[in-house]
């Protein structure tokens, strides 16, 4: 770089920076790390099911959408089902997977909701923040969406997000997989 360069060489000591969060980055990056640990569980699932490592499975799921790996663990439960024991006591495993599914696109959704927009905390208020989502479709041109968002329902979508994590959790614990020599691979 000819013009930048120097911001990009640390200048202080990071300890200094370390400080009580704000509510809201707080808020926004506890949704990011979940949903980050929800798709790992899904690739982590992907992986149990096709009875590889999970360096073999992340060749099949790194590049795959969120929705494309939820798509992909639907077809292995419903190809595995007659052959597998899922946790979801007498019911049909597919509808209960069917509802996880859901589940995680109902996430995705409200998780993009979030990270989509642009914000900023209410001044008055550090319990409050506003969220502002700008659109331009050819069909109804530009839209700007202003909302004010209590912070706290930010926070419950990180509980929901971990809510889906231990179900599938759940779901899968009966799994055994078929093939058993990687018994000795790291994590």
């Amino acid at each position: 770089m000819k013009y930048f360069d120097r911001i990009l060489e640390p200048t202080e000591n990071f300890g200094d920076r370390l400080q009580e969060p704000e509510l809201l980055p707080s808020a926004i990056g506890n949704v990011s790390i979940t949903f980050a640990e929800l798709e790992d569980k899904l690739a982590e699932s992907i992986a149990l099911l096709l009875s590889t490592r999970r360096e073999t499975a992340a060749l099949v799921t790194a590049e795959q959408s969120f929705k494309n790996k939820v798509h992909l663990l639907a077809s292995l439960v419903r190809q595995l089902a007659p052959s597998t024991s899922f946790n979801c006591g007498q019911h049909d495993p597919n509808d209960v997977f069917s509802e996880l599914a859901a589940l995680c696109f109902t996430v995705e959704e409200k998780r993009n909701r979030i990270l989509h927009s642009s914000w900023k905390a209410d001044s008055n208020d550090p319990t409050r923040a506003q969220r502002k989502k700008t659109t331009a479709k050819a069909r109804i041109g530009l839209r700007i969406n202003n909302e004010e968002v209590d912070i706290g329902y930010i926070f419950y979508l990180t509980d929901i997000t971990i809510t889906v994590l231990t179900y599938l959790d759940d779901f899968f614990l009966d799994v055994i997989p078929c093939c058993q020599h990687f018994k000795g691979e790291t994590e």
